[in-house]
């Protein structure tokens, strides 16, 4: 911080003053009562159980630019995930190098951590390197670990950690060479300041093996001032390696990250950088060293307390480098995605509901496209099955009308019989009719009473005719309200005759009450007829005498029955069931379709069709229906 400079300068003014060394006046001998309290050793038992481990951080700067600020950030973030902060004491340092040409910091240090024992002293920075290099007698028993992105300057005692990138310039210059590949000529901008030196040399001894691709000009002796005229008349192909200045020509400290977005904000041309922390401003980017890396390096060398990471140099460099750009700044030039490195990382860029979903919308598109998929196959089949239970159901339909025309077949004598009775009578009428209008006088209320009764007999074969059409009738399922009851009485007036040719006495006791139904009125004479006709043939070589068929209908248990009893031979026992199998029959000429049709009809009204035993001997047929298809008394 900068208020830190007026406290170095007063305590080397305190330590000056005091010191015997300096003309102070002398330490009081020990036992003096002024003489300070004797300073326990570090192998005192007794400090040693409740020992905490001192951590001394050194920066070479300020401590508050950009890469000093982004470093500590990082280093605590790895201490915190590392959940290594326990029992741990971190001190900081800031040398302040920028400001300070000859910083005597070497007493002030000794004077203020003399009563400290630190486990491990970091260097941040070449400068912050080179002062401990110089200084190896300050921290005396504390592991000391070097972090540096520029060559230390001083030597390196035995036993020092260094953690440098050792960044290879050719990297550098090639990057920048595959993001603008029309470039002739790099400018590289530095100051003078011994660690710089050595990249900017390692760049300058690369200029050759470019020579026939650009030309490599370096710009390290100029006043941020005159850097940024100069930088405004290049041209478009050209570019500038900003590799940082902490202090320009004229000896003014400068905040790197500053310069390098006021340069980029003037130059014509792109300005990369060899530091994550120059895209603060508006730097490109390129291959760079990254203070975040560092930092969580920083944190992994604290928690493992001295031991070895580990790491070869090229892991080492790894772990501190990267492909780092600036998405503003590819806009600004138009450099497309394409021409960057393989595993570039992009700052500032705005991200689409596409780029930050995509594996979502993704997911979401795959899932509604499967969920389209299965919705066709689904509709598909139901219309294949519709299409299907349709064919079925006219087949069925078809099969039901040659039911009752065979039927009608059986019953063809009856309806004959049934119809010449109103004919012959309507003969006989028009006969006696005729003699009468051949006399004198003419008897009018006789012919009135004739002409009435040939109007009787003429209902008569038309009801006939109109039952049996009604019977015939083929189409579509027409469910309709009809009296249930009414069609009852009809198929019985329609077996009246057949029942008489038999022997048999039909009777029916029907509910006066009865709801009216919602259903297809020839499907139900179809079953009735069907219940019917089966009674009169199963007394057709009984013995019983009188042979008997009855016909109910009544509500029961919230449901409609209909039931038709005769007392023939009956059901054998265990057939119950076995009757309504399709072709099975107990008839010499019969299909076994009539009860199965009968059934299939009764079930689609959602009622039951069903044959029991009756304990005085014969059988019942009964079918019911659901009161819910049924209405209020009409």
């Amino acid at each position: 911080m900068t208020g830190r400079f007026p406290a170095v300068v007063i305590g080397l003014l305190l330590y000056f003053a005091t010191s015997p060394a300096f003309g102070g006046p002398p330490a009081p001998p020990p036992g003096h009562p002024g003489a300070a309290p004797p300073r326990p050793l570090a192998s005192d038992p007794s400090i040693h159980h409740k020992q905490r481990r001192k951590v001394l951080i050194i920066y070479s700067f300020s401590g508050q630019t950009p890469w000093e600020m982004r470093v500590r950030n990082a280093l605590h973030q790895e201490l915190d995930d590392l959940s290594a902060t326990e029992g741990l004491d971190i001190f900081e340092e800031c040398l302040d190098l920028a400001r300070l040409r000859h910083p005597e910091t070497e007493h002030y240090l000794f004077g203020k951590y003399r009563a400290l024992s630190f486990n491990t002293v970091i260097a941040d920075g070449g400068g912050a390197c080179d002062f401990l290099s110089w200084h190896p007698s300050l921290f005396p028993g504390a592991a000391r670990c070097y972090f540096a992105n520029t060559a230390v300057q001083a030597p390196i005692a035995a036993g020092t950690a260094v953690y440098s990138a050792e960044v290879d310039s050719r990297v550098v210059l090639e990057t920048i060479m595959a993001v603008l590949p029309e470039i002739r000529r790099i400018i590289v901008v530095a100051d003078r300041t011994p660690n710089r030196r050595a990249l900017i040399n390692s760049v300058m001894e690369n200029a050759a093996r470019y020579g026939g691709r650009v030309r490599i000009v370096l710009w390290d002796d100029l006043s941020v001032a005159e850097l940024y005229e100069k930088a405004a008349l290049l041209t478009g192909d050209s570019a500038i390696l900003y590799a940082g200045i902490f202090r320009d020509r004229l000896g003014e400290p400068q905040t790197p990250a500053m310069v390098g977005a006021r340069l980029s904000a003037r130059a014509p041309v792109p300005v990369f950088g060899i530091a994550d922390t120059f895209l603060t401003g508006k730097v490109l980017g390129g291959y760079v060293v990254s203070s975040v890396k560092e930092g969580r390096l920083m944190g992994r060398v604290i928690a493992a307390g001295n031991r070895p990471l580990g790491l070869t140099q090229e892991e080492l460099t790894a772990s501190l480098t990267e492909y780092l750009f600036d998405d503003r700044q590819l806009k600004r030039w138009e450099i497309s995605d394409g021409r960057l490195p393989k595993g570039s990382i992009i700052l500032n860029r705005k991200t689409t509901l596409w780029d930050e979903y995509r594996w979502h919308i993704l997911g979401v598109l795959a899932l509604c496209a499967l969920q389209t998929v299965l919705i066709v196959t689904m509709v598909t089949q139901r219309s294949l099955r519709r299409r299907a239970e349709t064919q079925v159901q006219r087949q069925k339909d078809q099969l039901a009308h040659l039911t009752r025309v065979s039927l009608m077949g059986e019953l063809s004598a009856s309806f004959a019989h049934e119809l010449k009775q109103p004919l012959a009578a309507i003969r006989i009428n028009v006969q006696t009719a005729q003699s009468m209008l051949a006399g004198e006088p003419y008897h009018l209320p006789e012919v009135r009473a004739i002409l009435a009764e040939i109007d009787g007999d003429n209902r008569r074969a038309d009801e006939v005719i109109r039952r049996l059409r009604a019977f015939f009738t083929k189409g579509e399922h027409e469910r309709k309200p009809c009296d249930l009851n009414a069609l009852i009485q009809e198929m019985a007036s329609m077996l009246a005759s057949e029942a008489s040719t038999r022997g048999v006495h039909l009777r029916l006791r029907l509910a006066p009450t009865l709801p009216s139904m919602v259903g297809d009125p020839v499907q139900i004479r179809q079953v009735v007829l069907n219940l019917m006709m089966n009674a009169l043939e199963s007394l057709q070589d009984a013995e019983q005498s009188p042979k008997r068929v009855v016909v109910t209908s009544e509500v029961e248990a919230g449901e409609v029955r209909v039931a038709v009893t005769d007392n023939g031979p009956g059901v054998a026992a265990g057939r119950e069931e076995a009757i309504f199998t399709s072709f099975e029959t107990t008839k010499k000429s019969g299909m076994g379709m009539g009860l199965t049709i009968s059934r299939a009809i009764i079930e689609g009204h959602g009622g039951r069709l069903f044959a029991s035993q009756v304990d005085t001997g014969g059988a019942t047929f009964a079918f019911t229906l659901p009161l819910s298809a049924a209405g209020e008394k009409g």
